[in-house]
């Protein structure tokens, strides 16, 4: 098999610090993907939920993800996803993508060909992709190097999505990963701030960012390292994400008060995602606010009220 001939809109060169975090610390949302009452995809909503995130203080955006509905999108609508992300960012902000589905390395580098002209910062590689549930972190480890061997051009992400199942890495394979220097973004989702510290500590010192998923332990994570955010949350409190991401250190007081609000919000967005996601930006998206993972109206009276009452909470904190 031939190496993948890719040039991704990256970091990596000849001149690049090992040494340091390729990708900028703060908020990475999660672009959920619209869809009219057809369930096909609204371009002109995509667009205008893409400036939403940048007016709200994202650093980077995660295109055709879990939360962008990626197991219910074909590999040209994951394509063309990531390719408007980036062609809209520009260059304000990077933008990763995940997209490579499968249960082998070999399909997983075989969807790369297809799209890597869509050119994000890096490529993200579901931990749930490329070998079974069965089989152990070592199986994982060489699907991760084969694709390193045939994908030689380009940065890489790592993702420990929940679904179809979860994998999460350990401390070990994260530092042997992370030494390659090819590695630049790190979406884990322990939800534990002891393992978070230990994936921390594994990538100090190299090119990998580690970034949070978890909302009630955000301040946390940012205080022993992490880079920053990048989950369901940011559907709905970008800005104040993006403040506590920045400002933690700074204002201790203020962090706090903001992780206080922030922890809940989970538990609202969380209920029926990304439908509660999408009805809470809708003045944003407009009609397109359908699913294709779920029914979107699913949503009850009592999760509606909710999600209103969340949108009033934050108005309120930002007078």
């Amino acid at each position: 098999m031939q190496d993948l001939e890719i040039k991704a809109r990256s970091t990596s060169s000849p001149t690049f610090d090992k040494a340091l975090p390729a990708l900028p610390g703060g908020v990475w949302p999660v672009i959920l993907t619209p869809f009219d009452k057809d369930r096909k995809i609204d371009w002109a909503a995509y667009e205008r939920l893409i400036e939403w995130y940048i007016e709200n203080g994202a650093s980077g955006l995660f295109a055709s993800c879990l939360s962008s509905e990626i197991f219910h999108l074909s590999l040209k609508e994951r394509k063309e996803l990531i390719r408007r992300a980036v062609r809209q960012a520009g260059d304000r902000i990077p933008v990763v993508a995940s997209g490579a589905l499968g249960a082998s390395p070999f399909e997983l580098i075989e969807q790369l060909k297809v799209l890597v002209d869509a050119g994000p910062a890096a490529w993200v590689l579901l931990t749930n992709q490329g070998t079974l549930a069965e089989q152990s972190e070592s199986a994982f480890r060489s699907c991760v190097d084969t694709i390193l061997s045939e994908a030689s051009d380009i940065d890489l992400g790592l993702y420990e999505c929940p679904v179809p199942y979860k994998r999460l890495l350990s401390p070990e394979l994260v530092h042997d990963l992370a030494k390659t220097g090819r590695f630049v973004f790190y979406k884990e989702t322990s939800c534990r701030p002891v393992d978070f510290a230990l994936k921390v500590k594994a990538a100090r010192h190299t090119r990998l960012g580690i970034y949070a998923a978890d909302n009630p332990t955000l301040l946390a994570s940012l205080r022993i390292g992490g880079r920053g955010y990048s989950g369901i949350a940011a559907g709905g409190a970008c800005a104040e994400l993006s403040t506590l991401c920045h400002l933690w250190n700074k204002d201790p007081k203020r962090a706090e008060l903001l992780q206080h609000i922030i922890g809940p919000v989970s538990v609202v967005l969380g209920a029926r995602y990304p439908a509660s996601a999408k009805y809470f930006l809708r003045s944003v998206l407009g009609n397109a606010t359908e699913c294709r993972w779920m029914d979107a109206s699913q949503l009850t009276i009592s999760d509606r009220e909710a999600l209103d009452q969340l949108h009033h909470l934050l108005a309120k904190l930002n007078q």
